[in-house]
């Protein structure tokens, strides 16, 4: 009983990982998205939200690690996205990689993007891993209000509104207040080693042993 939600969502550290693709650092900021490419991980959403921001900030692209969660329903989606990437006049900013990657990959390349995009629809999981290997990046990572990110609200910034024009304007200030995207990537860091693996095992274990102190 005195173990909180908050205690049991902890991540193991990794280490360091390689590039999945050469992004040139000239162009503008780079949007990322992480998790399987199923209709309710917000893809779509993504892409409407990139379709908001160019006219601001017109070398913007979302380069997403959406992994084929196999069968015909995430080709069926992929091509869902790509059609409403082209309606929206943003194909050639919308990027996504299908394959399934290492955590070491992954988190070196959302750790080369502006901000880390993770705009859920509801859901009825308990926590969310994926959101865990986003904060593992250090970089300012902007969530749907779904339940689903309640364990990891107080260092992601949660969007009140599941519409695209209010995912638009966080990114954009956000891109615009890098102080504020700072003290983002900051608290990821923190939250980060806080709940790696070795310092959850420690809590576990000092409540297991009834001390209310951290275990050495």
């Amino acid at each position: 009983d005195r173990l909180r939600d908050r205690d049991l969502v902890f991540y193991r550290t990794a280490r360091p990982g390689r590039r999945l693709r050469d992004v040139p650092p000239e162009g503008g900021p780079v949007i990322t998205g992480f998790g399987f490419l199923r209709p309710y991980k917000g893809v779509l959403t993504a892409i409407r939200v990139l379709g908001q921001l160019r006219k601001e900030f017109p070398g913007i692209r979302y380069v997403g690690l959406h992994a084929s969660y196999g069968g015909e329903a995430s080709n069926i989606h992929l091509e869902e996205c790509r059609q409403e990437a082209a309606r929206l006049g943003v194909l050639d900013a919308f990027h996504i990689d299908t394959g399934f990657h290492s955590v070491e990959d992954v988190v070196t390349e959302l750790a080369s993007a502006d901000v880390i995009l993770m705009a859920y629809e509801p859901s009825s999981e308990g926590a969310s891993a994926a959101v865990n290997t986003a904060l593992a990046a250090g970089r300012p990572v902007i969530v749907s209000p779904s339940e689903i990110f309640r364990p990891v609200a107080e260092v992601v910034h949660v969007v009140q509104r599941h519409e695209p024009n209010a995912y638009a304007d966080a990114i954009a200030t956000l891109l615009r207040d890098r102080a504020k995207a700072a003290a983002m990537m900051d608290r990821a860091r923190a939250w980060t080693e806080e709940h790696s693996y070795q310092r959850s095992a420690q809590r576990i274990l000092a409540v297991v042993n009834g001390n209310s102190g951290s275990a050495e």
